[in-house]
């Protein structure tokens, strides 16, 4: 696949995703609606919120994956990567439970600058891809962030299958193991990574599972730092 069509095909892919989001968006609105007038707590409305977020979220991260494959500049925010990871948590917590995996945190403040949208799905790639290396029910996922000189380090621990022989072949583009795998998400996270000043290892743990570790920089990487 050459790069020009690598490119249509993700435009193409963002706009076939925004399309029912924005459907979604519109159907929320009108339940939001219907839940209030039918006297609708203050619990079931706060879960139509975060609905709502979570759609506004994907949105953002359509329009991302599409300028990444093109070109792709982060902006820079304020980010606390702890307060990121603790998000993650509570949004993963439903699948989680789910699948009787146990998820534990232990993040201290980590400032950076850079881009929030971008940061999130990158964290969020590497705990789903330890979510899905289970061999069956249950398990433990371990989450922690830290300030690391001036950015910061994301390391998340699981007791799967582990990454086999060939770590590095996880980020080969559109190569996966796992059924319905699109072997994008792993890439995608180094990408980012790189992009803030870091980058993404995996490696066998020393009682089995994987580590994965993304690193960030105090802010993304410009043209001017390259020089």
């Amino acid at each position: 696949m050459t790069t020009e069509d690598f490119e249509a095909q993700a435009r193409a892919l963002a706009h076939e995703l925004r399309n029912p989001l924005n459907a979604m968006r519109l159907n929320l609105e009108m339940l939001r609606e219907d839940l209030r007038s039918l006297g609708a707590g203050a619990e079931t409305l706060e879960i139509a919120d975060s609905i709502g977020r979570e759609i506004d979220q994907l949105a953002e991260i359509a329009t991302a994956f599409r300028d990444f494959a093109c070109h792709l500049e982060p902006r820079r925010e304020e980010v606390e990567i702890a307060e990121l990871c603790l998000d993650l948590a509570a949004f993963l917590k439903p699948q989680l439970d789910g699948a009787g995996v146990r998820l534990a945190c232990d993040c201290r403040p980590s400032p950076v600058r850079g881009d929030r949208t971008l940061l999130r799905q990158a964290i969020l790639n590497l705990l789903l891809n330890a979510l899905e290396s289970r061999p069956q029910e249950g398990g433990l996922i371990r989450l922690r962030c830290r300030a690391e000189n001036g950015g910061a380090r994301v390391t998340i621990t699981d007791n799967g299958n582990g990454p086999g022989p060939d770590p590095e072949s996880h980020f080969r583009l559109f190569s996966s193991t796992k059924p319905g795998g699109t072997g994008i998400g792993l890439p995608l996270a180094r990408k980012i990574a790189r992009l803030h000043g870091g980058g993404v290892t995996l490696r066998s743990g020393s009682e089995g599972g994987a580590v994965a570790v993304l690193t960030l920089g105090p802010r993304p990487v410009s043209p001017e730092d390259e020089r």
